[in-house]
């Protein structure tokens, strides 16, 4: 548009010296320049540049020749764009050459080289392919259908060692596929590719350039990307090299594309119309509706699923995604057994039958007796793994630290049973187990990984699959749910082919599967997960592994998430009667199980209770030798419940210590700790101590994940502060906003907003308001219903009541004031506790305010 062209050369003109760096500016330049710089002559490195190649989404593309004297050569050299040049624009840039480096494969073009100029320009020397985009050269080649399917079965392969490398391509079309004058299919440009492994952070800065006609919907629409992304793109390549268009949205069969085809269209694939529609009818239609369809967990769940669907097609046998009648699969295998199906039809039924069950059974007793050897040498190979790790010591005699012990464990049995895939893949995962003892998620997906590697090596699917899903949970621990995904794929895909008894291989993938659900906050998919893995180990008696603990423990964590309180508490307290039974009494994941059991009972509201389980367990624990974490988790514990049970000068007491410790320097933590010293220091009206802590706590709280909890009780105390400088009023009108900014439920009934709900009709009481008075405290109580127990047991639920009772006497309504009154007498005795001072103030205000 020249018109706009004018006002940006105007705009630019007046802009400020400082600007000339600016991105946006420089971007501009680049767009308005009247021709691109010319770079022919060049010398990067050992080449020098000849001419242009062209311009794509990420960077220009030159050829060059080599020019070092050395031999004779060509390559292509590529340029990231001016506009590019910020620190996410190289970043991406160097991930295109750690990703390219690591993929050697035919069909893949191969990365030679790679630097940064001395003017901060960063390049990639790239395997140069003279070739035509793969579609024209189909239709040039005059390729039929089961030609170009052999075409694409190999931009499938490629794809498929990218994503085995943990690669995502982002950006398959036509364009970035060329076929070499010798036929050789060449996938290019991994400008675009995210490495899976890469955290949420990262791939949340910028959006990187796609193809929309090639582009999956959760790519369009800015849901992140997987291995599922490309599986859409190939499904749209393959309905562009069968008919010749992409897909619509919503898709007609191809088949049905195919039969409205024009004559000189399908000349190109050396058919007619009606063939190629006969062609793709059935199976090639099956295929492209799995990878095309719209719900990425419908589409194939690998590449490798789609290449075996394709592999089926040609060798006549039924597709994993289309079961078709039963009169189909026997005429698909007559056509690839012709022979064998006629030289049987003159033995009799009954001899085949019992030569099939002989050798079914030969088989079956040849697998039960390599399955005893194995176990037995399994068994003498572990104990031999834990006598040789207990007998390391380091350079004179010195004592080696858990860490250090592990490395030479692992160098050693990958020397000793480098031969022996299966019992190395056993004992990598054993060792990776061992690393979660001193939280070291690093090494333990790597020695997890290495196990699947062995697993694959050792053609043992149960093991790879259990492995591949167990490293998709410990991804998971570190937040990096990319990698997570694509592992997870890579064992759903091999479950349906692992032995029957492989029960260790569905737990693995069922705890991955949950833990996902559970971040997408689907918690009962993930507790009929859980309870199923858990079925399945009560079923098999492997009750005393730390599999079994863990199902329990995120049983429990699913079950806190979901609201459902008291069945977490049950989960929980069952998790600390286990852990005592497989000598893990006295480590962190007993501080963990009783730390979340103490949680489950507080968020019921049975602060008596909660403190008495506490108190037990930091009985058995003194002159425990213990892991350093043990006192944190139970102080934060601790102070949590003395702040809910409004015990300020214990609270202050047990706090100051945590705060002022160096072992407990956790974000999370301190934050928390220092918004508890604040409340009870204003609740004291020691206001100056209250704004020392208050400016800690603000000094923690970006370190701090963002917790609705936290949220909430820094509303409150931001609000407790207004009353004091501004009034009630306003102070009132900042909880309701937050109040209603933040709730899920209708009404604001959400369980951690019970503190903010319950300060409202305090606050509205206190103005003479009884109708906000009223409707607050009804939506305290129902914030605190987390079942029908807790409106008899909950302290919360007794101060709802209480709340409820005095708007009722602000409103005039004496027997409405005295039914809440009294309902609240029995959850303020329970869960405070009978000589409270909550329990004495409703006594008091009954015989002063509602006299018989």
């Amino acid at each position: 548009d020249p018109r706009t062209a004018d006002e940006i050369r105007e705009l630019l003109a007046r802009d400020l010296e400082s600007a000339e760096t600016g991105t946006v500016t420089q971007m501009f330049r680049e767009l308005l320049a009247s021709e691109t710089p010319d770079l022919v002559g060049r010398k990067i490195g050992d080449w020098t540049l000849t001419r242009s190649l062209g311009v794509g989404g990420m960077g220009s593309v030159w050829l060059a020749d080599r020019s070092d004297g050395r031999f004779e050569g060509q390559a292509a050299v590529k340029f990231v764009n001016v506009m590019h040049r910020g620190s996410t624009g190289v970043e991406r840039f160097k991930d295109e050459g750690t990703a390219l480096a690591r993929l050697t494969h035919p069909n893949i073009s191969r990365l030679l080289d790679a630097g940064v100029e001395p003017s901060g320009q960063p390049y990639l020397i790239l395997e140069y392919v003279d070739g035509v985009r793969i579609d024209v050269w189909c239709d040039e080649q005059r390729l039929t259908v089961v030609q170009r399917l052999a075409v694409f079965a190999k931009v499938c392969a490629a794809v498929e060692h990218a994503h085995s490398h943990r690669i995502i391509h982002r950006d398959l079309k036509p364009s970035n596929i060329l076929v070499t004058q010798d036929g050789v299919v060449k996938l290019l440009d991994f400008g675009v590719a995210r490495l899976v492994q890469q955290d949420r952070d990262q791939r949340a800065q910028a959006p990187l350039p796609f193809t929309p006609a090639y582009a999956a919907p959760e790519q369009r629409a800015g849901h992140g990307e997987s291995t599922a992304t490309d599986t859409f793109s190939l499904g749209v390549l393959l309905h562009v090299l069968l008919t010749g268009s992409i897909p619509a949205s919503p898709a007609p069969t191809a088949s049905g594309v195919a039969s409205k085809m024009s004559t000189a269209h399908a000349a190109t694939r050396n058919s007619s119309p009606h063939a190629i529609a006969s062609a793709l009818r059935g199976d090639l239609d099956a295929i492209l509706e799995a990878a095309l369809a719209i719900d990425p967990a419908r589409r194939y769940p690998s590449v490798a699923a789609l290449i075996g669907d394709l592999q089926s097609l040609s060798a006549s046998r039924p597709l994993v995604v289309r079961r078709g009648p039963m009169i189909e699969r026997v005429a698909k295998f007559v056509r690839r057994n012709r022979l064998r199906v006629a030289a049987g039809g003159a033995v009799l039924m009954a001899l085949a039958l019992g030569s099939v069950v002989s050798v079914r059974q030969a088989k079956e007793s040849a697998l039960q007796r390599a399955r005893a050897l194995n176990a037995q040498e399994l068994s003498r190979a572990s104990s031999d793994m834990q006598t040789q790790m207990l007998a390391m010591y380091g350079p004179g005699g010195r004592a080696l630290s858990q860490t250090e012990r592990l490395l030479k464990a692992r160098a050693a049995i990958e020397l000793q049973y480098r031969n022996q895939p299966a019992i190395l893949s056993s004992l990598l995962s054993t060792l990776s187990d061992q690393y979660a003892d001193v939280n070291d998620l690093a090494n333990q997906r790597e020695l997890m990984f290495a196990a699947a590697l062995a697993a694959r090596r050792a053609q043992n699917t149960s093991m790879e699959a259990k492995a591949l899903c167990l490293g998709s949970y410990i991804h998971l621990q570190a937040n990096q749910p990319d990698s997570a995904a694509l592992l997870l794929a890579g064992g759903m895909t091999l479950l349906p082919s692992a032995r029957v008894d492989s029960s260790g291989a569905i737990i693995a993938c069922n705890t991955a599967r949950a833990y996902t659900h559970s971040m997408q906050q689907r918690f009962d998919s993930a507790s009929i997960l859980t309870t199923q893995s858990i079925r399945l180990l009560e079923q098999s008696g492997d009750t005393l592994s730390t599999n079994y603990s863990t199902a329990i423990n995120n049983l429990g964590g699913t079950q806190l998430q979901a609201g459902r309180v008291r069945g977490a508490e049950a989960s929980f307290s069952r998790l600390a009667s286990i852990l005592p039974r497989i000598g893990r009494e006295n480590t962190d994941n007993m501080a963990v199980a009783r730390g979340n059991q103490v949680a489950a009972i507080m968020a019921m509201g049975e602060l008596r209770r909660a403190l008495d389980v506490l108190r037990l367990e930091l009985r058995r624990v003194q002159g425990v030798e213990q892991v350093v974490n043990f006192p944190v988790i139970y102080r934060y514990r601790h102070y949590q419940i003395l702040a809910r049970a409004e015990q300020w000068d214990s609270v202050i007491a047990v706090t100051l210590p945590l705060v002022r410790d160096s072992l407990a320097q956790i974000p999370p933590v301190q934050y928390e700790a220092h918004l508890a010293l604040t409340d009870a220091y204003l609740a004291k009206r020691q206001l100056t101590d209250a704004r020392r802590e208050w400016k800690a706590a603000m000094a923690w709280a970006n370190k701090a994940p963002p917790q609705p909890r936290l949220l909430m009780l820094r509303a409150n105390i931001s609000a407790a502060f207004l009353a004091q400088s501004d009034g009630i009023a306003p102070a009132l009108d900042s909880i309701e906003t937050f109040i209603k900014r933040v709730t899920k439920r209708d009404g604001g009934g959400d369980f951690f907003l019970f503190p903010a709900l319950l300060r409202a009709s305090q606050y509205a009481a206190e103005l003479g308001d009884g109708p906000r008075a009223l409707s607050f405290a009804q939506l305290a109580l129902r914030s605190a219903s987390v079942d029908s127990v807790a409106l008899t047991q909950s302290a919360f639920a007794g101060r709802a009541y209480f709340a409820e009772a005095r708007a009722h006497a602000l409103l005039r309504d004496p027997s409405g004031a005295r039914r809440s009154a009294e309902a609240a007498r029995a959850p303020l005795r329970f869960g405070y506790g009978a000589d409270h001072a909550r329990v004495r103030e409703l006594e008091r205000w009954l015989a002063d305010s509602l006299p018989r």
